[in-house]
């Protein structure tokens, strides 16, 4: 199936230089002419953005690569200008350490296009170490319907997330100061009906020391978190 959506991927990246080259070179081939790949680089000291210029030097990619200076005010904030930056039909976000499959993007844009209603799309993923070997039992949860659900124990991952570009603009934007993070704000906030699950593992989801914290999060900080959550979802409402 041709698909006529077009996408942003979008990059939050900080000294990312150790896998940034495998992510790079697993995301330029499935994009075409009418996609966009955003990078926004929060203060990088190591050779992140350099390694992205030679891929994009040598490799000439179809579409376009814009590389811009991150707000330096955490990833959060940093995705949140990648997607007001964004001018697709469909954000697909990224990790800078993963490893992408080669259908992933062809099978987003088929869904996006198909259904019309669809807002949030996750796909399955397998978990990879630092050395990109698969770690069979790992501790992250897979994915399940519903709101309800994943207030309780949130399944929706980034790095395994694309969303509509104006739902994102016009119901997940600004996001609130003290939110966990970026992925569980915007998965809460999608209608049951307007998210979809592709069981694809479409993403080596690379899990080292340097992306661990939030898994070692205490319990009191997990329950904290999910009140910040219903707390802003509520303001959201009222308004």
């Amino acid at each position: 199936m041709v698909s006529n959506t077009s996408v942003s991927v979008v990059m939050a990246t900080y000294n990312g230089s150790k896998y940034i080259r495998e992510q790079i070179i697993s995301i330029l081939p499935q994009l075409e002419s009418n996609d966009e790949l955003l990078i926004s680089d929060d203060g990088s000291s190591d050779d992140t953005i350099e390694i992205i210029n030679e891929i994009v030097t040598y490799d000439k990619p179809k579409c376009e690569v814009r590389i811009v200076n991150g707000p330096q005010n955490g990833v959060i904030k940093n995705f949140e200008r990648l997607i007001k930056l964004a001018s697709k039909q469909v954000v697909v976000f990224s990790d800078q350490d993963d490893i992408w499959d080669e259908k992933k993007i062809i099978l987003i844009k088929n869904a996006f296009q198909k259904n019309s209603k669809l807002k949030v799309l996750v796909h399955d993923f397998e978990t990879i170490d630092y050395k990109s070997n698969i770690i069979v039992n790992n501790s992250i949860p897979r994915f399940r319907v519903g709101r309800v659900k994943n207030f309780f124990k949130n399944t929706f991952i980034g790095a395994n997330m694309a969303a509509r570009t104006d739902f994102l603009n016009s119901k997940v934007l600004p996001f609130p100061e003290n939110i966990p993070m970026h992925d569980s704000w915007i998965g809460i906030l999608a209608k049951n009906n307007e998210t979809e699950f592709i069981s694809d593992k479409l993403t080596r989801y690379r899990r080292h020391d340097l992306n661990l914290t939030g898994s070692r999060r205490s319990l009191k900080s997990k329950i904290l978190d999910r009140l910040i959550i219903l707390k802003e979802v509520a303001k959201k409402s009222w308004r």
